[in-house]
């Protein structure tokens, strides 16, 4: 099962408070069921997004926040693909 995230920055709500609720909701939200995860022996998360969002939250962040953001990425509960924003998997090729 893939877990990712449609991003419509600008299109559900203004930009600046889509972002915000990623930041603020959604990033750590992730970063928290992916560590709750881990502690389940056997069960994984890995929440997948565009590039932007990890970029926006790096430069955003810090202290605890930033260091639990970077673990969580060390840990690889967060990844992200080459695209700034959403990839429509549905269309993607599997070779």
């Amino acid at each position: 099962m893939v877990f990712k995230t449609h991003l419509d920055v600008g299109f559900t709500d203004y930009a600046e408070k889509v972002e915000r609720i990623y930041l603020e909701k959604f990033i750590p939200g992730a970063v928290a069921l992916g560590r709750e995860m881990a502690a389940r022996r056997g069960q994984g998360f890995v929440w997948t997004t565009g590039s932007w969002l990890v970029r926006r939250a790096l430069d955003s962040y810090s202290g605890k926040r930033l260091k639990e953001f970077e673990d969580a990425i060390a840990r690889g509960f967060v990844a992200w693909h080459a695209l700034p924003f959403t990839v429509h998997s549905e269309l993607m090729d599997p070779a």
